[in-house]
C-alpha cells in the first residue's frame, strides 16, 4: 500500500486511465469485472457523481489474458487523493490460473484496500 486510506470507503465509482492501443470499451469491461468482488465485499460501485469518490486505476502493465499491474488512487470529488495502492496479478506460466483469477485477485486486493485494513 502506497498511501493507506484514513477510513474505509464504502462507495466509489471506478475509472481506468486510457492505455495505449487498448479500446476504452475493453477498459470499461475490466472496470465492470473488478466491480463484482468489490460489491461482494460490501463496497457500492456507483456511477460517477458530485459526491462520489473515484477509484482511479492506471495500468502500468496491461496484457489482457496474462498480467495486470496497476496503481489505484481514491480521489475525492474535489480532486484530493486520499489513498493509493498498487496491485500486481498475473497468469501462471503453468496455466493453473486464468484471466478471471487476475481480475478476482485485483478486485479482492482493492476491496481490502478500501476497507482500510
Amino acid at each position: 500500500m502506497l498511501q493507506p486510506l484514513p477510513e474505509p470507503v464504502r462507495r466509489v465509482s471506478i475509472a481506468i486511465d486510457p492505455v495505449p492501443n487498448v479500446a476504452q470499451s475493453e477498459l470499461d469491461g475490466l472496470a465492470q469485472a473488478i466491480a463484482k468482488p468489490l460489491i461482494l465485499s460490501g463496497v457500492a460501485v456507483v456511477p460517477p457523481g458530485p459526491l462520489i469518490p473515484e477509484l482511479l486505476g492506471h495500468a502500468t502493465d496491461y496484457r489482457p489474458d496474462l498480467h495486470l499491474t496497476a496503481l489505484w488512487q481514491v480521489v475525492q470529488p474535489d480532486g484530493t487523493t486520499i489513498g493509493q495502492c498498487r496491485t500486481d496479478f498475473g497468469v501462471s506460466v503453468e496455466g493453473t490460473f486464468d484471466w478471471g483469477d487476475v481480475v478476482q485477485g485485483t478486485g479482492a486486493a482493492l476491496a481490502e484496500f478500501l476497507a482500510a485494513r
